[in-house]
């Protein structure tokens, strides 16, 4: 098992049990939009401008990746909606 697993399933367990006070719960949305905006940070440096500029498999990755989302996305709000 995955040590991050391990690491989200003793935060739940803690947290359904009441181990985690109410002052640390409300501070969490805030403190989770830092960190994914650091993650999102550290992710857009890596990326090679030009490889990407180039083209190749990694834009078209990256253009059917997102086309599958989107669809995904609007079959989900058309069907909801």
């Amino acid at each position: 098992m995955p040590l991050f697993v391990m690491g989200f399933l003793t935060m739940v367990i803690a947290r359904s049990t009441g181990l985690v006070p109410a002052e640390v719960t409300q501070a969490l949305p805030e403190v989770t939009g830092v960190l994914l905006a650091a993650a999102l940070f550290g992710l857009g440096t890596g990326v090679n401008l030009r490889e990407l500029v180039r083209g190749g498999r990694s834009l078209l990755l990256g253009g059917v990746a997102t086309a599958v989302i989107g669809v995904i996305s609007l079959l989900g709000v058309v069907i909801i909606g």
